[in-house]
């Protein structure tokens, strides 16, 4: 079984494409929805939109009343732990 964080997602990355926020540079403009391993886009996921990424979803904290966030911690969860995210620009 895989180890599991606080927020109930994997901490182990997907064995598909994927990246790490804090290490890896952003992708290129065709990926325009991302959220992390484990979670359900339907329910958080983070859009591009100029200047950043904004969450979406049913579990969106405040969506379009914040401020964009930089790619670096688009894959950070409320526990601060840092997690692999995929593409879901399909999926959201």
């Amino acid at each position: 079984m895989a180890d599991l964080c606080r927020c109930h997602l994997p901490l182990d990355p997907p064995t598909g494409p994927h990246w790490w926020p804090a290490r890896d540079p952003e992708p290129d403009a065709t990926v325009t929805a991302v959220a992390m391993y484990g979670q359900a886009p339907r329910h958080l996921r983070a859009v591009r939109t100029a200047g950043g990424w904004r969450t979406a979803g049913s579990l969106a904290n405040h969506p379009g009343q914040r401020p964009p966030s930089p790619w670096p911690i688009v894959g950070t969860c409320w526990a601060g732990q840092e997690h692999p995210v995929v593409v879901v620009s399909n999926d959201s």
